[in-house]
């Protein structure tokens, strides 16, 4: 008989996990010593959930040396460098806990103090664990197999358009899993675009995940490419008609959405910009 699946969610995993390791940490111990390196780590004191005012999904405290290793769980939420930085705070090394090594992001390899360990590898310390791989594995984790693909796309991506443009994999504000693009900048002008799933849920598990290409020309929100002169042209919008007579054409109805451009918010406060977009949408 098939058992059920109970721990399906982040919260109930993580808990079930942390029981796993206040019953028999040992092995789960020597794991962490062979991942965070070659570090000896000292007596294993405790295990907590929620720990510190970061709220680290579990924590594992050491004494002589005091040491703490925060473990961070993530099925299908973004894992953000100020989440870990915050983390780090409270934490001397952070392990982040991945159904699958390829969801980590890009940025993580290049951290300091962090690491990578997958449900499998954990769960393997445990002969008769009471949370089974098949439970994780039944959680929902839609987005970050879909981000997982769309980061296979990076290095091709960085030889074809070379040097001086920036790729990540930041999910955009929808919180769909995406693909940025940014070109050099070219008297205060950038080239910017995404690709990003192109609807607000994920589709049910193998169905078809539409997609969106979005191109524009990002420029500063000031009087020089917003003008109050009502008869002056701002230099970006040169730039759009070119992308209208040299890559669009005649070719309207398949390449240029006729909605509204679209506002984006800059990372940095101090360079807030406005973009002129246009999408197209394709199953993939």
């Amino acid at each position: 008989m098939t058992a059920s699946l109970i721990y399906t969610t982040e919260p109930l995993a993580t808990r079930a996990l942390a029981a796993e390791i206040r019953h028999d940490h040992t092995r789960f111990v020597a794991a962490l010593s062979l991942i965070i390196g070659d570090r000896q780590l000292g007596r294993f004191v405790d295990v907590s959930a929620e720990h510190g005012d970061q709220k680290i999904d579990v924590a594992l405290t050491f004494a002589d040396p005091d040491y703490v290793i925060g473990i961070e769980a993530k099925f299908d939420h973004t894992l953000t460098e100020d989440q870990v930085a915050r983390e780090l705070s409270v934490a001397d090394h952070l392990v982040v806990l991945l159904l699958d090594r390829s969801h980590a992001p890009e940025w993580v390899a290049n951290r300091d103090r962090v690491s990578v360990m997958t449900w499998r590898e954990a769960l393997s310390c445990f002969p008769d664990s009471r949370l089974t791989l098949a439970e994780v594995q039944a959680a929902r984790a839609g987005k970050s197999a879909v981000e997982a693909r769309l980061r296979q796309l990076i290095d091709p991506a960085r030889q074809r358009l070379g040097d001086g443009w920036r790729i990540d994999s930041n999910r955009g504000g929808s919180g769909m899993p995406a693909i940025n693009f940014y070109s050099p900048e070219f008297a205060g002008e950038q080239l910017r675009a995404v690709l990003q799933v192109a609807q607000r849920a994920m589709p049910p598990a193998g169905e078809p995940v539409p997609l969106r290409f979005s191109v524009g020309i990002s420029v500063r929100a000031d009087n020089k490419s917003y003008p109050r002169d009502a008869r002056a042209t701002p230099p970006w919008v040169d730039a759009v008609r070119r992308l209208q007579t040299e890559v669009i054409g005649d070719r309207v109805e398949e390449l240029a959405s006729q909605h509204p451009a679209s506002e984006l918010r800059a990372r940095q406060p101090e360079d807030q910009e406005r973009a002129r977009t246009r999408p197209q949408t394709r199953d993939r």
